[in-house]
């Protein structure tokens, strides 16, 4: 039996955009810290990516927050 596992990519998106909205409130909220600018910068970069087309596995994970 193979394993096939689906992604659900507009769900993974619809999650990064919230996430980044809250980075950015928290920056608002709490100053500017390394660990809150270079998760933005992933996102952003990840987004920008995903716009393109792009649907590599790495890129989902990414976008979730995971580390493969």
């Amino acid at each position: 039996m193979e394993l096939t596992i689906e992604y659900d990519w507009d769900l993974v998106a619809k999650m990064a955009k919230e996430e980044l909205a809250c980075l950015k409130n928290l920056e608002v909220l709490y100053g500017q810290t390394l660990t809150l600018m270079t998760r933005e910068i992933i996102l952003e970069d990840a987004l920008k990516m995903f716009h393109k087309g792009c649907r590599e596995k790495e890129l989902y994970s990414l976008m979730l927050g995971v580390h493969s």
